[in-house]
């Protein structure tokens, strides 16, 4: 791939992620939906924290994740959050999503990226109660009709303990 055309995809792939970031924060989860595959994998693990130390996580070690959904699951809490039956969510919160060192790498197969990046989202709850989600997030977005879509996405929190419920998506 050349210079110009990697330039171009960096560019493509960080408007996706700015935008995505857009919509969330302007609480048009119905619009988000519509940058998402029919086969997401969301996945928020909890991260093992020994001593003050913060491990890791195994795939294959069945520990319970904060959030492991699939689209029928995302469009739920979509619909919980738009009908006001996301209890964690009355009222809205108000959110500021920062999304930073974006890099984006050739996946396995063609029409796909994988695309690192850091997030940090502020979080205001009654207007006083504020919250800062920190992590980092590993994707894999598609190339659909011509458009980039979420295929997977999982998000490493810094740290194991999480401060609030985690009502937003991330």
């Amino acid at each position: 791939m050349s210079f110009a055309s990697t330039t171009v995809l960096k560019q493509e792939i960080e408007e996706f992620l700015y935008r995505e970031a857009w919509l969330l924060d302007n609480y048009k989860v119905r619009d988000w939906l519509e940058l998402l595959t029919d086969d997401i994998r969301y996945w928020i693990p909890t991260i093992e924290s020994v001593f003050g130390e913060t491990g890791s996580y195994r795939e294959d070690v069945p520990y319970v994740p904060y959030v492991d959904d699939n689209r029928d699951l995302i469009e739920m809490r979509v619909i919980q959050l738009e009908t006001g039956l996301r209890h964690s969510e009355i009222p809205v919160s108000v959110t500021q999503r920062i999304v930073t060192n974006i890099l984006v790498d050739p996946a396995e197969r063609e029409g796909e990226v994988k695309v690192h990046s850091n997030l940090q989202v502020t979080q205001v709850r009654h207007g006083d109660i504020e919250t800062v989600w920190r992590a980092r997030r590993e994707d894999l977005l598609r190339s659909t009709n011509g458009q980039w879509k979420l295929a997977k996405r999982k998000v490493i929190l810094l740290g194991s303990v999480i401060p609030r419920t985690l009502g937003i998506f991330l």
